[in-house]
């Protein structure tokens, strides 16, 4: 799943909460997403517009 622009980011419905919902889902079934591996797949997610906030993140 990737970050569309334009799409609402966060809140109810948002992007990240779907992505946790999703982790959350995978790991009941048995996938073991740890803290620093959703953190990356999450942030790998948004496009290069969103660099610059990305860069912040990661730092």
């Amino acid at each position: 799943m990737k970050y569309q622009d334009g799409e609402k980011v966060s809140g109810d419905g948002g992007y990240v909460e779907r992505m946790c919902k999703l982790r959350k889902e995978a790991n009941d079934a048995g996938a073991a997403i740890d803290d620093k591996s959703f953190k990356t797949t999450l942030l790998d997610s948004f496009p290069e517009s969103w660099d610059s906030v990305v860069s912040t993140l990661y730092a």
